[in-house]
């Protein structure tokens, strides 16, 4: 995803440089973004028109620029995560956290829990690998398992050895 690929980018310019106004040049913030300069002088292009940040080059050899951030990260980054946790893309929306974890709390719970969409009850649960069955004695790893016994707790219980459930709040 190039725009998660971008923000990445500001994210680390954003760290080294702060959001004052600061001199540098193109090297530098090549090796800060970890590119080369030609690429730095595309992404930096590619942020000003976003409006991201200000760059504001001088002209001649050894003359160093202005760099100044105007967004901060969580305020990019905020609704790309909206928009991958729509998706259900879980890993992106936690990429793009790792700077701020407490900025995902307030964005990712509406996705999770039980709520109705599309006229159907819908329960939230972000995992990274697709569920085969919700049946807890075919799943092999005991990640799978423990989920799909939380999903289950409390109306039903699997006893070891049954391949039937038993109740447990329900009566039958």
């Amino acid at each position: 995803m190039r725009q998660l690929q971008k923000i990445r980018q500001y994210q680390r310019l954003s760290q080294h440089y702060g959001a004052e106004p600061t001199l540098t040049t193109i090297a530098e913030v090549a090796e800060v973004a970890l590119c080369s300069e030609r690429h730095a002088r595309t992404l930096l292009r590619q942020l000003a028109q976003s409006g991201w940040l200000l760059w504001d080059a001088q002209p001649g050899r050894g003359h160093r620029a202005t760099l100044h951030g105007k967004a901060s990260t969580s305020e990019l980054s905020a609704p790309l995560m909206h928009a991958c946790l729509e998706k259900g893309d879980y890993q992106s929306a936690l990429q793009l956290a790792d700077g701020d974890p407490a900025s995902l709390h307030h964005i990712i719970t509406p996705f999770l829990g039980g709520k109705w969409l599309k006229h159907q009850p819908t329960l939230r649960i972000p995992w990274y690998r697709p569920l085969t069955s919700l049946h807890p004695a075919l799943q092999r790893r005991r990640a799978e398992q423990h989920i799909i016994c939380a999903v289950h707790a409390g109306l039903t219980r699997y006893a070891p050895g049954q391949t039937q459930p038993a109740p447990d709040m329900a009566h039958h």
